[in-house]
């Protein structure tokens, strides 16, 4: 995890087809569970449109769109946005 002029850059690790979605902070590493399969990148789309409605922010995929581990940019975000994810 570390800062960017964009914002917030952290590792992601990701789970498919959980019953809700979910965010859990181990270390500097996000996990997030996701209800929709790694199909047409719908597991991604509802990555960037949940993890940015519970923050409040912009969020991107910057690496992984393919993989279960990703590099995630939450904008305009600090540490301390993602720290009640423990």
């Amino acid at each position: 995890m570390y800062h960017s002029k964009e914002g917030l850059i952290t590792e992601a690790k990701i789970k498919t087809g959980v019953e809700e979605f979910r965010v859990k902070k181990v270390g500097h590493i996000l996990f997030i569970g996701v209800k929709s399969r790694p199909e047409q990148g719908r597991a991604n789309q509802e990555i960037v449109k949940e993890l940015g409605r519970l923050l409040g922010k912009r969020v991107e995929i910057l690496k992984g769109h393919r993989n279960s581990k990703k590099l995630i940019l939450i904008r305009d975000a600090s540490e301390e946005d993602i720290s009640h994810f423990q």
